[in-house]
């Protein structure tokens, strides 16, 4: 398997500028674009973006220690672009992810915990 070069998710100079905050909003699907470049997107929570119908894994996640609320905009990422991004965001230590997408419940991930022997 072919390692993938990682770039900064887009957005993540907000992480850098609102540290105190705990959450960050993740925007996915096709209007994600639009969505962040309002000034007001999901009240003052810093936000990352996945571009749409990109690998979330061509992107690095500094989400160590935050939980993190995916939201999806227009037409949606499919189901294993959902699933690689939440796996994503806790092997980069998000505390736990949340999916708010439309039409889905709304649904907690949270990360497995290993047991020592």
């Amino acid at each position: 398997m072919p390692n993938i070069k990682t770039k900064a998710a887009p957005y993540s100079r907000e992480l850098q500028s609102k540290p105190q905050k705990k959450s960050v909003v993740i925007l996915t699907g096709a209007d994600a674009w639009d969505i962040a470049k309002e000034k007001n997107t999901i009240s003052d929570q810093p936000k990352l973006l996945l571009p749409f119908k990109q690998n979330p894994k061509a992107f690095s996640w500094p989400v160590s220690g935050r939980d993190c609320i995916i939201f999806g905009y227009g037409q949606p990422e499919s189901h294993e672009i959902i699933l690689r991004l939440s796996r994503c965001l806790l092997v980069a230590g998000a505390a736990f992810v949340v999916l708010c997408l439309p039409g889905k419940p709304i649904t907690r991930i949270n990360p497995v915990m290993e047991v020592a022997a």
